[in-house]
């Protein structure tokens, strides 16, 4: 953060402070890696951690946003030390429900006090057996830039089918998927055509959304001008 000179909070020092994160065998706050960098999770067995939270979103909602995608949520270490002093193995498949229900309290409060008539909303990638009971809507996480059946958009098909047979039926996917590979011999970009097939398959799930890749400048693109053009190369995916 103190590389960020418009930094306004430092939030992670802010939740460090109140004790409001999980913590590792040793008391202090579990780090955990996370693509580049190491992330700690809120406590949301602590009621704090709740409150905490709660403002954060707050201030989001003053600045005008009317929606977030509410990632992770699945990661929960099975030796973590929890405020609640429970098994974090119980707790594992619980964090999930909790971390919906910390975003959908607020969103159901905030359209309370506000008085707004469509409210706010939120998605969640992360679920267990009772987080469509708090979860406005879900998406299916991060699928490959690909046709193929086990994480393409194939997958993201079955993905809607087992899903609303779980449980799931506000449920949708990253039209043109999102994970991306750049390797000399292997090579995942997405194309004009990916794209559209994508969105053709979306506009028959209940939210239709689209999702910048990492690289933006080799892939296609859903751009302002309402057109679908390439920033850069977009080659067919090959392998």
């Amino acid at each position: 953060m103190g590389e960020k000179g418009n930094a306004r909070r430092h939030l992670y020092e802010e939740a460090k402070e109140l004790g409001i994160l999980v913590r590792d065998e040793a008391g202090e706050p579990y780090m955990m890696p996370n693509t580049a960098f190491d992330v700690a999770m809120l406590d949301f067995t602590n009621p704090e951690a709740s409150s905490w939270f709660k403002g954060i979103l707050r201030g989001m909602a003053d600045e005008g946003v009317s929606g977030w995608m509410a990632d992770f949520g699945e990661g929960l270490p099975l030796d973590a030390r929890l405020h609640s002093g429970e098994d974090p193995v119980a707790a594992h498949n619980r964090y999930p429900e909790l971390w919906a229900r910390v975003n959908r309290e607020f969103a159901d409060e905030w359209k309370s006090e506000a008085g707004e008539e469509d409210g706010l909303v939120f998605f969640v990638r992360a679920g267990f057996r009772e987080s469509s009971r708090w979860a406005m809507l879900f998406w299916e996480g991060d699928q490959m830039v690909s046709w193929q059946a086990n994480d393409g958009i194939k997958s993201s098909v079955v993905g809607l089918l087992s899903g609303g047979l779980s449980g799931i039926p506000l449920n949708h996917s990253d039209a043109g998927g999102y994970c991306t590979v750049d390797l000399p011999l292997l090579r995942y970009r997405r194309s004009e055509e990916l794209l559209m097939r994508w969105m053709e398959v979306n506009a028959f799930t209940v939210v239709f959304r689209t999702h910048e890749v990492p690289a933006p400048h080799t892939h296609t693109h859903v751009l302002l001008d309402d057109e679908s053009r390439t920033y850069g190369e977009s080659d067919e995916n090959t392998s």
